[in-house]
């Protein structure tokens, strides 16, 4: 329901009736005796409306107002969406891997993530809300995130994961720098408080052979939408 109120008055005599409308459609009517002039309309459908008012006197000369537009959105309701490029039509997932053996290279463009001991780091972003490109209402309460990773190879290693405090990108990220313009403090997002959080968001592992990695990022998710960066992992 959307409140609407109308001011009217007549100078030489009294209101005898006010018209609310809403997109060219009355919704009220409403008497002259008992301003302000109020009433509720419901049933609007998303997009933008048109709501004037109509105030007639006790001699019926009347006068509508000039219109005034508001905008109604969608309801956000709750659910569950899945973050990963070529579904639903998704393209907003950054990755590279950071090499030491190739210090100055920018793998964004590999078509997978590499890890040995501390030969390589890799980064992983989601653009999640809808102010950085992603579907999730800005400000929605994130009750669940799961980020999950794919391990191709066999080896039954265990992985942190923790947020990246830099603005890397994906096309220009190296051992040495988070984007062109930008170092990390310690090469390869080595830097515990300045590269990366010094907290671990989350520990994955999973058996020898092939299989997902998943890790809970809900305090994670939960921080971006309160207004915390969205660096990745």
């Amino acid at each position: 329901a959307v409140p609407v109120t109308a001011a009217a008055s007549d100078s030489d005599g009294s209101i005898a009736s006010v018209l609310l409308y809403a997109d060219g459609v009355v919704f009220a009517t409403l008497g002259g005796t008992s301003p302000p002039y109020t009433a509720s309309v419901t049933g609007l459908a998303a997009g933008v409306h048109v709501l004037t008012a109509k105030a007639t006197d006790n001699g019926g000369a009347s006068t509508t107002s000039a219109g005034v537009s508001i905008t109604v959105d969608a309801a956000a309701g709750s659910g569950t969406v899945t973050l990963q490029d070529a579904s639903g039509g998704y393209s907003g997932t950054r990755d590279v891997y950071l090499d030491w053996f190739n210090p100055g290279y920018a793998w964004g463009q590999a078509n997978r993530m590499l890890e040995y001991a501390n030969g390589y780091a890799d980064l992983v972003r989601f653009a999640v809300f809808v102010s950085e490109g992603g579907p999730v209402p800005d400000g929605a309460t994130i009750t669940s995130a799961t980020l999950s990773l794919y391990k191709q190879s066999a080896y039954d290693q265990s992985y942190q994961l923790r947020r990246v405090l830099k603005d890397w990108a994906e096309g220009e990220a190296t051992w040495n720098k988070a984007r062109s313009t930008l170092l990390w403090s310690v090469p390869g997002a080595n830097g515990v408080g300045s590269d990366i959080d010094a907290v671990v968001v989350a520990t994955g592992s999973v058996g020898w052979n092939p299989g997902w990695l998943n890790f809970d990022v809900t305090a994670s998710v939960a921080a971006m939408s309160t207004g915390g960066a969205n660096y990745g992992w």
